[in-house]
């Protein structure tokens, strides 16, 4: 969570409930690609379809626990959605101030005016500080319920997923693309480049100096 608002409601749950981000948007971000697809030089996006995304929610049905600093999936502990919870949400924005009272919120393109925040674990992960409504972000949340404490998860992702994917390269991405997703794995991928490769000129300037 980069976001202060949410992270002092999330502490006590961080080892229950789990996200997954994405942007609904059809249009390029470029503070989206400076943010998040750092460094320049390897940053992609990763688009999958709406209809594909839906139906991959629609079929999880265990959530496996992970190692946090390997990513290896640990196949032999996990939870079924019997005792877990897997939804999709977007996130709601808030204008909220220091004394706890938020004027505004707005999630889409619905608003509701003079809104009284109530500390609640059920709006963890709902929620976000309106200086981030740039990213109009959906997440996948995951979650585990009270009982069961992992420190990563992991949910499989088909084969028609991937299938569906389109990998898009950064603004300022070195080299060919396909070749060193060839590198990577053993499989065709859909590719293209973003709408502001090769509009942004880039100079590095670390160690320049500036003078009246």
């Amino acid at each position: 969570m980069n976001d202060g608002l949410e992270l002092q409601r999330g502490l006590d749950t961080k080892d229950n409930i789990f996200f997954s981000s994405f942007m609904a948007e059809q249009k390029e971000s470029i503070a989206m690609w400076s943010m998040y697809a750092q460094p320049w030089k390897d940053g992609v996006m990763v688009s999958i379809p709406v209809k594909v995304f839906k139906q991959w929610v629609r079929e999880i049905n265990v959530v496996y626990s992970a190692n946090p600093r390997t990513k290896e999936v640990d196949r032999g502990t996990f939870v079924y959605l019997d005792q877990a919870k897997i939804s999709v949400t977007r996130v709601a924005y808030s204008n909220q101030g220091t004394n706890d009272e938020i004027e505004n919120i707005t999630c889409g393109s619905a608003t509701n005016y003079i809104f009284k925040l109530v500390d609640d674990l059920s709006l963890i992960g709902y929620i976000k500080d309106d200086a981030w409504s740039y990213e109009k972000e959906v997440r996948l949340r995951a979650d585990l319920g009270q009982d069961v404490h992992y420190k990563a998860v992991a949910i499989d992702v088909p084969e028609y997923v991937i299938d569906s994917m389109t990998i898009t390269k950064g603004p300022r991405f070195d080299g060919n693309l396909m070749n060193r997703l060839r590198d990577e794995f053993d499989r065709k991928m859909k590719t293209q480049s973003s709408m502001f490769f090769d509009k942004l000129k880039y100079t590095p300037c670390d160690g320049c100096s500036y003078r009246r």
